[in-house]
């Protein structure tokens, strides 16, 4: 894969056919090499649902709902409008003004941690194959709940990684993203309670683009 030179920049604007001919396009907190590791990763794995957690301005979401047409699995991302008081909530105005007003994805404005959205998503992840994208506002609590109802052989994902803050400074900060919100020492007892590993074939892969990505056993 022929990578991008990341600016420093903590948005990367996604282009998409669903936008207007000439759209600059729609922000993503993204390392802008990660939507080249998962088209990969799509081409290759099947899904019945990718659940995002944690859509903030909805340019990673509308890649992902775009990669649903393409590989048909069901999408649904997840924002809690109320987060932090409610000071995120119109980052996604720009997108639903393109769309009249309605974004065409399932986004569900929902607090990820309260029992009912609990067993909203966990019934999903019990019943099918699942990629679940740990992106919001406290990603080792995200796996930590959620990897308990993984299906074997569905995958976990926790974004703003690195295995350890040496790692972070040695080969992460100022060269791919400047954020860490997720370790390794995060997750070490979710992971052995939980069944998880990383994953031999995309594990590195993903970290280069400061993704965590887990396997169920």
């Amino acid at each position: 894969m022929n990578s991008i030179k990341w600016t420093g920049e903590s948005r990367y604007r996604v282009q998409s056919d669903l936008l207007p001919i000439g759209h600059e396009g729609i922000r993503a907190q993204q390392n802008p090499n990660a939507f080249q590791m998962f088209d990969k990763f799509f081409q290759e794995n099947e899904f019945d649902f990718v659940i995002e957690i944690g859509t903030s301005f909805g340019g990673f979401a509308l890649y992902l709902y775009e990669q649903s047409l393409q590989h048909d699995f069901n999408f649904i991302t997840y924002d809690y409008s109320k987060f932090k008081g409610g000071i995120w909530n119109d980052r996604r105005k720009d997108l639903k003004d393109l769309w009249d007003g309605e974004l065409k994805y399932d986004f569900r404005d929902k607090d990820v941690f309260l029992d009912d959205t609990i067993k909203e998503i966990s019934t999903i992840l019990q019943n099918n194959k699942c990629l679940l994208l740990c992106d919001g506002g406290d990603k080792p609590r995200e796996i930590q709940i959620y990897s308990e109802y993984l299906q074997s052989g569905s995958y976990i994902m926790g974004h703003d990684y690195s295995p350890s803050e040496e790692y972070f400074y040695q080969h992460h900060q100022k060269q791919v993203w400047n954020w860490l919100e997720l370790m390794d020492s995060d997750v070490e007892k979710t992971m052995e309670q939980n069944g998880l590993t990383k994953s031999s074939e995309y594990y590195q892969g993903f970290c280069d683009v400061v993704w965590l990505c887990l396997i169920k056993e």
